[in-house]
């Protein structure tokens, strides 16, 4: 939706055509896109996208497998699709296993070697 850092997080269809819409989950447990994080400092939110400080902190969420929640560990609470009337912003929720708190993290990247050839 081409929020930029500061703003609130938005959610729209998917276009395929990655930009904007492609998000890393790192082994710091950020949920980036460019230099930017998902971060919250309230149990509701709002989820911002804010420049990436490694810290943890706001910025730190962690993603079950198994349940398919993206749990926010400062305070404990589930990322949760917007509701119609919410403008497209997704919330902090306590977590409840409802299926507006599931997620999947999956990837269509293909890493690829380069071949360097010596002139």
């Amino acid at each position: 939706m081409g929020r930029k850092s500061g703003d609130n997080l938005g959610m729209t269809y998917c276009h395929n055509l990655g930009g904007n819409q492609v998000f890393a989950y790192t082994k710091r447990q950020q949920i980036m896109s460019d230099d930017n994080c998902l971060d919250a400092s309230h149990r509701n939110g709002p989820v911002r996208l804010v420049r990436c400080h490694g810290m943890g902190g706001n910025q730190a969420w962690l993603y079950d497998e198994e349940q398919k929640t993206i749990k926010h560990l400062n305070t404990g609470s589930c990322l949760q699709r917007p509701a119609p009337t919410d403008m497209n912003t997704p919330l902090l929720k306590p977590c409840n296993n409802s299926p507006g708190q599931k997620w999947v993290m999956e990837s269509d990247f293909k890493w690829q070697a380069r071949n360097h050839e010596e002139r």
